[in-house]
């Protein structure tokens, strides 16, 4: 996945209309707008199978770009994020996985890329909300940080609901 993400662009139309829907997002002065292109690739374990492995992951890539927004409030950062993409041999999972394989990590070519999902349009809407200074202690030169996180993605090709928390400890 690469982004980029941009503090002086105006906000798309239409993120501004599903920003109004989303009820904990809030435009301010402080939102950014952000690009991701990507590619997701999924294989069964045994990639050096050619028929299809019924009790494993079928071979699958998820190419995308997505437009979001970063906003902070108060002493939270939300994201908004909307994915549009496509599953299927238009993703391209098959001559990304071999290119890498042969020029890149000298990895066994793999062979049931035959059995991958169909071609199907996907769409995401996912939203995050973080808490950056949630907790902060310096400790001599050192600075200990503890960053939690509550999101949601909505969409056909997933959707979840998850927390999490990022600890980091280091030189400050």
């Amino acid at each position: 996945r690469i982004s980029y993400f941009d503090t002086q662009i105006s906000v798309p139309p239409v993120m501004d209309t599903i920003a109004d829907v989303v009820p904990t997002f809030d435009l301010n002065d402080t939102t950014s707008t952000f690009f991701s292109f990507g590619q997701n690739i999924y294989t069964p374990e045994s990639i050096q199978v050619r028929a299809l492995q019924q009790n494993d992951r079928p071979y699958a890539a998820w190419l995308y770009g997505s437009v979001g927004l970063a906003t902070v409030t108060d002493n939270h950062m939300d994201e908004l994020e909307v994915t549009l993409g496509i599953i299927g041999p238009e993703a391209l999972g098959e001559q990304t996985q071999k290119l890498i394989h042969k020029h890149l990590t000298n990895s066994p070519i793999p062979k049931g890329w035959s059995n991958q999902l169909k071609f199907e349009p996907g769409a995401i809407l996912s939203w995050r909300r973080r808490w950056p200074v949630f907790y902060t202690q310096n400790i001599g030169d050192y600075r200990l940080r503890i960053e939690p996180d509550i999101n949601v993605s909505l969409g056909n090709v997933y959707t979840y609901a998850g927390s999490g928390t990022l600890i980091t400890f280091g030189p400050y």
